[in-house]
């Protein structure tokens, strides 16, 4: 495992499974790479098979500005732009990256390899006969949160890295885990005093509760452009 490379996590009955990955790149760059996003997709008339979800947060080296891209590598190894939001405005220091209604997590796809890490992060311990896990995924640069008090029945994690800090806010559902919903977010996505120094704890729960309102609704839609299942 790479010094600067952690392992998101739940654990399902006992068993430890990858959520997605966070890989630190040069010029501060991070990757999120998401586990158990395959998924059939038409380009160019053609179908591919998508074998990775990957979110992306750029920063520009002259303006500043940050830059949040989901792309999708296909089966043949190509990556593919799915979409990117560029957020132009320096005084902006929250980003919101993406919310997941994860699927069942019970398949052996989802288990988690190779040697534990000083930096892999459990954010869950359920059962999915029983309980879905929902989540949300915020960047942060040079932004500090307010503690809240009792968030239950959320939880908060947090981790640094050299450009951004990414905030995790994860709760269980009480209804047995199913195909699950994935959603990115616009520059537009409402976060609560994201231009400000300091931002509550309670604005990161109240933005996961709405996006898992959404997904919870997607999940029982068929898949579409912009909200992909998964």
């Amino acid at each position: 495992m790479a010094k600067k490379e952690c392992r998101v996590t739940a654990s399902c009955n006992g068993v430890p499974k990858l959520l997605f990955a966070i890989r630190e790149l040069g010029g501060g760059t991070l990757l999120l790479i998401l586990r158990g996003s395959e998924y059939p997709i038409a380009i160019g008339g053609k179908m591919h098979r998508v074998v990775e979800q990957r979110y992306s947060l750029h920063i520009d080296p002259v303006s500043g500005y940050v830059t949040v891209k989901h792309s999708l590598r296909l089966s043949d190894r190509r990556i593919v732009a799915f979409a990117a939001f560029s957020h132009e405005n320096s005084a902006v220091r929250a980003w919101p990256v993406f919310s997941r209604l994860a699927p069942d997590l019970r398949s052996k796809a989802y288990d988690l390899k190779g040697a534990p890490s000083d930096r892999d992060l459990a954010i869950a311990d359920y059962n999915p006969h029983a309980a879905s896990l929902g989540y949300s995924v915020v960047a942060h640069r040079g932004q500090k949160l307010a503690a809240s008090g009792d968030l239950a029945p959320a939880t908060l994690a947090r981790l640094s890295f050299g450009a951004f800090d990414i905030s995790i806010v994860a709760r269980t559902l009480d209804r047995p885990s199913a195909d699950g919903a994935l959603m990115h977010h616009s520059a537009d996505a409402p976060i609560a005093s994201a231009g400000d120094e300091t931002m509550a704890e309670r604005d990161l729960v109240h933005f996961m509760e709405t996006a898992l309102g959404q997904l919870l609704a997607a999940d029982r839609r068929p898949a579409r452009r912009g909200r992909l299942a998964g």
